[in-house]
């Protein structure tokens, strides 16, 4: 078993909470190191395809979304190869913790504000994202406009897309 199996199949899911949060920490920091990112990418799949998201403790899944966050824009792994995105919307939906909610928002808030997005192709996205959890969609609202994430003008712009 190699160092990479051993973290994904065992420290990932360790009793210990400090222990979970390592690993995502850790992995965080393997982003950045370039002779393991075909490893990384693995073990990120792994990694996010029952755990993390769907800890039991708030703490290890602030450290996941985090980790998810630092993917957003990266140059070789694709945060879309490594979780779905209706996947994040459900957790989003079912999230009780506010800090791994904003962390979310944060996750969230680059599908819908890139540059050079059409505003048909915003409300598109707009409309996926309510189809697939109201609650989730308007916890994002409440959430990019709470934390000053997006301008009053902006966000009242996507507030009106979410009700029609």
């Amino acid at each position: 078993m190699s160092n990479v199996e051993h973290i994904i199949d065992n420290l990932s899911v360790d009793s210990n909470v400090n222990v979970r949060i390592a690993v995502y920490d850790g992995m965080r920091d393997l982003l950045r190191c370039a002779s393991a990112l075909n490893a990384c990418e693995r073990a990120l799949k792994c990694l996010f395809d029952n755990r993390g998201i769907n800890d039991r403790c708030d703490h290890v899944r602030l450290y996941a979304f985090q980790l998810l966050n630092a993917l957003v824009g990266h140059r070789f792994i694709k945060l879309s190869e490594v979780v779905k995105m209706d996947r994040i919307l459900k957790v989003f939906a079912l999230e009780e913790s506010d800090i791994v909610r904003k962390e979310i928002a944060k996750l969230l808030l680059p599908s819908y504000t890139k540059p050079g997005l059409s505003p048909d192709e915003v409300i598109r996205r707009i409309i996926v994202m309510g189809r697939e959890s109201e609650i989730a969609a308007l916890s994002f609202h409440h959430i990019i406009v709470a934390e000053n994430l997006m301008t009053i003008e902006h966000a009242g712009w996507f507030h009106v897309s979410i009700i029609k």
